[in-house]
C-alpha cells in the first residue's frame, strides 16, 4: 500500500490490522514501514518528556548584540 493510499484509507486499513492483518507502506516501490497488530508483551517506546517551555532569555544591560552575533558567527 503507498503512502497516499494509507491516508486516504486509514480507517479501513487500520481495521485489517486490528484483525490481525499486516500492512507494508511503499513510498514509490520502497518499503519504508511495517504495520503490525499490537501485542501487549512488546515495549512500547515513549517519546522523551519535555521539561517545559524555555525560560527567557537573560539581558544583558549595555550588551552590543550584533557585535555578539558577527562574533558568533565568525566562529562557524
Amino acid at each position: 500500500m503507498t503512502i497516499s493510499q494509507f491516508k486516504a484509507h486509514l480507517s479501513e486499513a487500520l481495521s485489517r490490522v486490528r484483525s490481525g492483518g499486516r500492512l507494508i507502506i511503499l513510498d514509490r516501490q520502497t518499503p519504508i514501514a511495517h504495520v503490525t497488530p499490537y501485542r501487549q508483551e512488546e515495549p512500547v517506546v515513549h517519546p522523551p518528556k519535555v521539561a517545559g517551555p524555555l525560560p527567557p532569555p537573560s539581558v544583558i544591560e549595555g550588551a552590543d548584540v550584533l557585535r555578539f552575533l558577527v562574533e558568533d558567527r565568525s566562529r562557524r
